[in-house]
């Protein structure tokens, strides 16, 4: 629950930041890098929760 905290109020910042120097038409692309990164910890968790023995899908 913290980590969403953390993103929360770190993501407008970091897209600000982005967005001074490469434009806000970087939008789309920060969002989609943001899903990949989402996507890849979500399997990289469900992965070594499976290698643990605590996962049942």
């Amino acid at each position: 629950m913290a980590a969403s905290y953390v993103g929360t109020m770190l993501m407008p910042a970091l897209f600000g930041l982005l967005a001074q120097k490469l434009g806000s038409g970087t939008l789309p692309y920060f969002i989609l890098i943001m899903y990949f990164v989402m996507i890849t910890a979500t399997v990289a968790l469900v992965r070594n929760l499976q290698k643990r023995g605590k996962y049942n899908s």
